[in-house]
């Protein structure tokens, strides 16, 4: 067990309410301390490998100009670049953040700047994903006013905007409401809550669609010669369908992943916010989100097989 000099969190902008707890109590038990120490590993050994996949991700569409073409490519390497963020910025800050204070060299606000770092990624991510869903929507239920009206350029334009004004929107709200107890939280509440109806609306409307019309594409090319045109507008539809499967499985993970930090939310709120029986939840809880920045490249690779070779040719340095 080791000894914690009881430090003010009042002049913090943003505090974390784990470490305030047992900075309160005076001492931190062994099992968080050799717990953190564990998570501290992981986000040090998860950090490079982000790095380094996202890297090529966003290298193999940059570099392509047929892929920079494709809306959903140009959304990919959005995400990845927030992953990459999180890879070089969040984890080893939140590595350091947790090491230190173990150690004992944690000042009251270092929590601070990991944070706003980790608000900001996850609040960026959540947007992606939504664009993303939304693209996927007009791409499969509107097809026609998808081809007419949605330019690579729209999108990228409305994700940047949306990755700058929301997350710091979001963020400022939460730093004024930071003496007003649980109303500091309904920001991110209000605001990851739109997000997600919006992403799972459209998911789920996406894959029940492109479930039942690759069905009837297929029993279609079954029984039907189709001429050569047809057979390219196809193909060009079953594209779409796998880059919305694709998409329905990065939502899907990135629920998963979420599900520790809901789960302790949850606890908490039953609880009345006592953190005694909570000893190391929430370090797991955010590891597992640091985590989705790994998993999605890695999903991505194997679900498109474009990006696949793509990044296989960079390693194999065929390009």
């Amino acid at each position: 067990m080791s000894t914690l000099s009881r430090t003010s969190y009042s002049g913090c902008l943003i505090s974390d309410k784990s470490l305030e707890y047992y900075a309160n109590i005076g001492y931190l038990p062994d099992s968080v301390r050799h717990t953190w120490i564990i998570l501290s590993v992981v986000n040090s050994i998860a950090s490079p490998l982000t790095i380094v996949i996202n890297l090529l991700i966003i290298w193999t569409v940059v570099k392509d100009t047929n892929l920079r073409k494709v809306n959903y490519n140009i959304l990919l390497a959005a995400l990845a670049v927030t992953d990459l963020i999180v890879g070089l910025v969040v984890e080893p800050l939140y590595s350091f953040h947790l090491v230190c204070f173990v150690l004992g060299c944690s000042t009251s606000c270092t929590a601070t700047p990991t944070f706003i770092a980790q608000i900001s990624c996850a609040g960026s991510t959540l947007i992606i994903f939504m664009v993303s869903s939304v693209e996927r929507y007009l791409a499969i239920e509107y097809t026609q006013f998808y081809l007419e009206k949605v330019t690579t350029k729209k999108i990228i334009l409305t994700t940047v905007l949306a990755c700058l004004i929301l997350p710091t929107a979001t963020l400022s709200a939460r730093i004024l409401l930071s003496n007003h107890g649980q109303l500091q939280k309904a920001p991110v509440a209000v605001g990851a809550g739109l997000n997600i109806l919006i992403i799972l609306y459209c998911s789920i409307k996406v894959q029940v669609t492109a479930y039942r019309q690759r069905r009837a594409i297929a029993a279609q090319a079954a029984t039907v010669q189709l001429q050569q045109e047809e057979q390219e507008e196809q193909e060009r539809r079953l594209q779409e369908y796998k880059r919305a499967f694709t998409m329905g499985v990065l939502v899907l993970a990135s629920i998963l992943l979420y599900c520790p930090y809901i789960i302790n939310a949850i606890l908490l709120a039953n609880n009345g916010g006592d953190r005694s029986s909570l000893i190391s939840t929430p370090g797991f809880a955010v590891t597992f989100i640091h985590l989705q920045s790994l998993l999605n490249p890695i999903i991505v690779s194997l679900r498109l097989s474009y990006i696949r070779e793509g990044v296989k040719n960079k390693l194999c340095c065929r390009e």
